[in-house]
């Protein structure tokens, strides 16, 4: 296990959600997601949803509201040159749309 701390905030999907199913009536939903930084910078995480908030259609390219666990992990070398690297993990708790009006002009307000 790794350090573990609170998140909340707005994530980008980058990729469609994948679902897995543990038994026939419990699910878990697997998506790589960014969180957008200062200066245009992203972080990339993965989203991990369990249970009743797996059943929700999210997909490429929607923004969401994320509440849940947030979880470093140790990735596995994938050469003997390239040192371990951390992946960070989002479990979530609650999760709610986000909408943005992006072809809004704000500088007429």
């Amino acid at each position: 296990m790794g350090d573990t701390n609170f998140f909340a905030g707005v994530v980008q999907i980058l990729e469609a959600p994948k679902q897995h199913y543990i038994n026939s009536s419990f699910t878990v939903t697997v998506a790589r997601a960014a969180i957008p930084l200062k200066y245009g910078k992203i972080q990339l995480i993965h989203l991990n949803f369990w249970g009743f908030l797996s059943k929700n259609s999210y997909k490429r390219n929607d923004y969401i509201l994320v509440e849940g666990y947030l979880s470093l992990r140790d990735e596995l070398p994938r050469s003997i040159f390239r040192p371990a690297s951390k992946q960070v993990t989002i479990t979530a708790l609650k999760v709610r749309p986000f909408f943005l009006y992006l072809n809004y002009d704000f500088r007429h307000v």
